[in-house]
């Protein structure tokens, strides 16, 4: 007995089942769809980062500012207190309080404190030397910071100068038993020297202040205004450790800071948060607009393609179908 192999008998009438298939266009549209999506996230995350990499970039060269701000602020102190050390200590100084009209001094600043002036002083605040112009002011008689003065080395400040009228941290060091010699740090200088300094293709804002943050000893922006000036009710207020955060006038800025070793002050060095992001959007900008043009060249070559395919397929279907 042997057994046919013949495929089963195909019933009249009947046709052969296909499998469903989707439309030539949705298999297209699907292709366009993904692309977009992937176009569009690449584009949000290629914007995401650069506005991440320009913020710490900016934040970076704020702290390296303010940390390499604080010790030149530290050795300028330490060379005003040598300088007035070492002055009290020449043997000749006595000689100032004898003949005065034959003394002559030279003080053209120390580090980012551009502008002061050395004085000699006698114990009744009289100035017998000083490397200062004469001032309508005839000396410092009266004043808080020279009974000290008169006795150990001191710093102090912030301090109205009475020669001058400027706010001031002053040096001194005892001429024993005779006065003192003095060296008058004008604050006012103080921020603009650092930002010269210091400031760099950011144009960093330095602000100088105790280490509570409330008193502004120093500022590089509208620099006389801001000596001695509380920071309370100032969107500067609160600043403490963070970046992110506004200066004295309201603008943004993303901070560095800093301790000035020695002394009861902090460092601040910001840079402007919307100079900071604007270079990022700038690129990003140019990143989308590349993204844009090649998307439409991609959607206009996948038309293209379509219309070359679609046609001819469609017209195959059509004769099959016929047949």
């Amino acid at each position: 007995m042997t057994i046919d192999g013949t495929c089963p008998a195909r019933v009249e009438g009947s046709t052969p089942r296909r499998g469903r298939s989707w439309p030539l266009k949705v298999y297209v549209a699907g292709i366009v769809a993904v692309v977009v999506v992937a176009a569009g996230a690449n584009v949000v995350y290629q914007r995401t980062a650069a506005l991440d990499d320009a913020r710490e970039s900016a934040a970076a060269d704020a702290t390296f500012g303010a940390r390499i701000a604080a010790p030149d602020i530290a050795a300028a102190v330490g060379l005003a207190r040598t300088t007035v050390s070492s002055t009290a200590a020449n043997p000749g100084i006595a000689k100032v309080f004898d003949a005065p009209t034959g003394c002559t001094l030279s003080f053209g600043g120390v580090g980012a404190f551009a502008t002061g002036h050395l004085d000699v002083v006698a114990p009744n605040g009289t100035v017998a030397c000083s490397s200062l112009a004469v001032t309508p002011s005839s000396g410092y008689g009266g004043e808080q910071w020279l009974t000290a003065a008169l006795e150990k080395p001191t710093f102090v400040g912030p301090v109205i100068d009475a020669r001058t009228g400027k706010q001031v941290v002053l040096a001194s060091s005892p001429i024993t038993g005779m006065g003192a010699v003095v060296a008058f740090l004008d604050l006012d200088a103080l921020g603009p020297g650092l930002a010269s300094r210091f400031g760099g293709p950011r144009r960093l804002e330095f602000v100088v202040t105790r280490a509570d943050d409330r008193v502004v000893l120093a500022r590089s922006i509208d620099a006389a205004s801001w000596v001695g000036a509380s920071t309370d009710n100032t969107p500067f207020a609160g600043i403490t450790g963070d970046v992110g955060h506004r200066d004295l006038d309201g603008a943004a800025r993303l901070y560095g800071q800093a301790t000035v070793d020695g002394l009861d002050w902090k460092v601040f060095a910001g840079a402007s948060k919307t100079e900071a992001l604007a270079a990022a959007s700038r690129l990003s900008n140019r990143e989308l607009a590349v993204s844009i043009i090649g998307l439409i060249v991609f959607l206009a070559a996948t038309w293209l393609i379509y219309r070359r395919v679609a046609r001819p397929r469609s017209s195959l279907l059509s004769t099959i179908s016929t047949n």
